[in-house]
């Protein structure tokens, strides 16, 4: 990673939730040439991730380096992790709803 850095400056972030939630597997961040992954990233990021290029080779090198699942495991697993994120999302709208009220 990027001196130690996570790839995406918001962990929680549109960009991270896709490839978290989209890619269901290990193999399928593996197996996508890296110009489908950097229109992927510059797509979800609306192209706000400076280096698209160096991201999309840090999320591959992840993938590959990372434990593989069973793959009865890829589609609950990515299902929880599509409701953590509607759980984070939701979170934050209540913050933002309270920050206002806070401010009135």
């Amino acid at each position: 990673m990027r001196d130690g850095q996570h790839p995406f400056a918001n962990k929680y972030g549109a960009t991270a939730e896709a490839i978290l939630t989209e890619y269901t597997t290990n193999e399928d961040i593996v197996n996508s040439s890296i110009e489908d992954l950097i229109a992927f990233i510059n797509t979800k990021s609306r192209d706000r991730i400076a280096d698209a290029e160096e991201t999309a080779k840090i999320i591959q090198a992840t993938a590959r380096n990372s434990y593989r699942l069973d793959k009865c495991l890829y589609e609950p697993l990515t299902i929880s992790i599509a409701s953590s994120f509607n759980c984070i999302s939701s979170f934050e709208r209540e913050l933002k709803a309270i920050d206002k009220a806070i401010l009135q």
